[in-house]
């Protein structure tokens, strides 16, 4: 018997009750029952299931819970980028959030930095940090290769946004990117 603040769970639990006591322990901070369920259990495809519309992996990044965030991640069949109900991937989702060290962590694994958000109304990942006027997130998704031409519903850019709510420093990282775009075209093409 393991106690989930409170919760007096047996192991191994499959299913909805498998996921309860996963999303308990994330909603307690307790990175070690985290751990504890992953290894008791073979959870496989369940580690991307929804629990009241939210993934484990989607509820620690809203929470920022930077222990468990890596441990789902360290977890093999965690799907980096599936996106919520809400159709909000867990990097956008960090990036909501302003959680950096997260959006850090995602980023090194190789999150996908140009998945749009299905609704069109945040856009892409770059598109929403541009709109909080996060410079240096900005810069870290165009370091990880963030397409410039994914924009809002609207058709608006990064760069418009940019432009648009007056944040000069992003503003200028967006045309460095742009401008160094631009130098990597073959000379024949420009002709």
């Amino acid at each position: 018997m393991n106690d989930v603040k409170g919760m007096m769970m047996p192991y191994p639990v499959q299913g909805a009750e498998w996921q309860e006591s996963l999303h308990k322990a994330i909603l307690n901070k307790d990175c070690q029952t985290v751990v504890n369920i992953l290894k008791t259990e073979s959870p496989g495809s369940q580690i991307n299931s929804f629990y009241k519309e939210v993934t484990p992996l989607a509820l620690a990044v809203k929470l920022g819970h930077q222990d468990i965030c890596r441990t789902l991640l360290d977890y093999e069949t965690t799907d980096i980028d599936q996106a919520d109900p809400g159709r909000e991937t867990a990097l956008i989702l960090a990036i909501k959030n302003n959680h950096t060290k997260i959006i850090d962590m995602l980023l090194e694994r190789n999150a996908d930095v140009n998945t749009p958000d299905p609704h069109g109304d945040i856009g892409s990942p770059l598109y929403y940090a541009v709109w909080r006027g996060y410079k240096d997130v900005v810069r870290k998704l165009i370091d990880a290769g963030a397409n410039m031409d994914i924009g809002s519903i609207r058709g608006y850019s990064p760069i418009f946004m940019a432009a648009r709510t007056g944040n000069l420093g992003i503003v200028k990282a967006c045309v460095a990117y742009v401008r160094q775009e631009i130098l990597e075209i073959p000379s024949v093409i420009l002709q």
